[in-house]
């Protein structure tokens, strides 16, 4: 009798056990939900280090004591995978605030975790050149986010690795551009009141998030596909590049639209078309034309007779009244019934001719028009090998979102 009952006492208490055991599991795994679960199971607060499967995003997620963040990076083959960001989260920004969302990377031997925040880019200790916490310093430049394998990120503006770090010890995982010169105070403009140095928050990029293209000088439209901020011009190597304050590429030296053409397809671009042109230039200056009406010769920053910045809402320069923009839309009319060369001197390593070319539009107005210009102009019988001063170009790209 008296085994019988030390028997029956320890399966009670084995059967105890057991459900303070599986009590304490399900307060730390809690099961498959559609969203981060603000309670424990029992309704009791979020223990740190609590798991769960977010259905939504197909992703294991831990508490780390103030939020949920992905539990592990994607691993393929042995190696992290290229992405590090949260899908649902891409690096993102406006003026001088940065939001980093929790991101996880492959450093030179090591497995980082970054824990999201947002910080000020004016702060020294961010950079890794302190110059650049200074606004006028940022003028108009790009910079990068890299994450290091001592852990942690660092801002740069060295597009390789940097200063103080190698390519070994680092790796960029994002970008952003920044405004060349103030807006000032433009009634309805979506960077209204932003100042010389800020971010231009449709800029931002990651390594989820970006164009096809490289991303430097680019803002990403409102239908989706990224366009470049300033006027094109010529780069190292021979490539378009799109930067502030250098000589614009156009018919004046030598650009006609085969040549933008070519050489934006080497670069993973192409030149604008009117549909991505009419959205991309929204909040630009409305049938008025560049001060003075003049050539601007130099990308960026400039005001119109109005007195008012030349920068639509997205963050593009001069896309209305200072210089006509090539685009790849075909016009209303045609070369000659008659076989031409389409090339000329300022082409190297092309050849062919053409008969009854189409022509193309280009867009915008230039600095010689006035209630021509705006998001609309646009004039349609162009030859393909048009030389004039006052017809540049603009490059765009496909979206990369992975």
């Amino acid at each position: 009798e008296t085994n019988a009952k030390d028997s029956e006492d320890a399966a009670k208490l084995s059967e105890t056990n057991a459900a303070n055991s599986l009590d304490e599991f399900t307060d730390l795994y809690l099961g498959a939900k559609a969203s981060d679960p603000l309670v424990d199971n029992d309704g009791d607060p979020l223990q740190v280090g609590a798991l769960y499967l977010n259905t939504t995003d197909n992703a294991m997620k831990v508490y780390n004591g103030t939020a949920w963040v992905l539990a592990y990076a994607s691993i393929v083959g042995g190696v992290v995978s290229s992405s590090y960001f949260d899908k649902s989260n891409s690096l993102s920004g406006s003026k001088t605030n940065l939001v980093i969302p929790d991101l996880y990377a492959k450093v030179g031997a090591e497995l980082i975790t970054i824990l999201g925040e947002t910080i000020d880019i004016n702060t020294v200790g961010y950079w890794d050149d302190i110059s650049f916490a200074t606004p006028a310093n940022r003028a108009g430049k790009d910079f990068y986010i890299y994450g290091r394998e001592a852990g942690g990120y660092v801002l740069s503006n060295n597009s390789t690795y940097p200063l103080g770090y190698t390519a070994a010890n680092t790796r960029k995982l994002g970008g952003f551009h920044c405004l060349c010169v103030d807006v000032g105070t433009i009634s309805g403009h979506a960077l209204s009141g932003y100042v010389v140095g800020d971010i231009l928050p449709r800029s931002c990029w990651d390594l989820k998030h970006k164009p096809r293209s490289e991303p430097e000088g680019m803002v990403q439209n409102w239908d989706g596909v990224w366009v470049d901020i300033y006027l094109p011009s010529l780069g190292a190597g021979g490539k378009l590049v799109s930067k502030y304050n250098v000589t614009i590429a156009d018919g004046g030296n030598g650009w006609h639209t085969y040549k933008f053409e070519q050489n934006f397809g080497v670069i993973a671009k192409r030149s604008i078309s009117q549909v991505e042109f009419v959205v991309a230039s929204l909040g630009s200056n409305q049938s008025t034309n560049i001060l003075g009406s003049v050539d601007p010769v130099t990308t960026g920053g400039h005001k119109d007779t109005a007195n008012i910045r030349m920068i639509s809402d997205i963050g593009c320069e001069d896309m209305c009244g200072a210089l006509w923009q090539w685009s790849r839309d075909a016009g209303g009319v045609q070369t000659a019934a008659a076989w031409a060369n389409a090339y000329d001197a300022n082409d190297i390593g092309v050849g062919g001719q053409h008969y009854q070319a189409p022509a193309r539009a280009i867009l915008g107005g230039s600095w010689d028009y006035t209630a021509t210009c705006g998001s609309r102009a646009s004039l349609w019988f162009s030859d393909p090998l048009n030389l004039s001063a006052y017809i540049s170009g603009r490059g765009s790209a496909e979206p990369v979102d992975l």
